[in-house]
């Protein structure tokens, strides 16, 4: 299965709500709970986005 990115590049929601199982919101991360039992953290800038 090739990595998703969520950017300019398409993707199928459906296929990403079926791997997401949780999203922890944190002030400078989120942590996504994915359905095979692993965790990918993405850093957010101070204004809450993407960094």
């Amino acid at each position: 299965m090739e990595p998703m990115t969520v950017g300019t590049q398409g993707f199928d929601p459906v296929h990403v709500a079926e791997q997401v199982v949780m999203i922890e919101a944190f002030e400078h991360q989120l942590t996504f709970h994915l359905a095979d039992g692993t965790m990918t953290p993405v850093g957010l800038t101070s204004e809450g986005r993407l960094a």
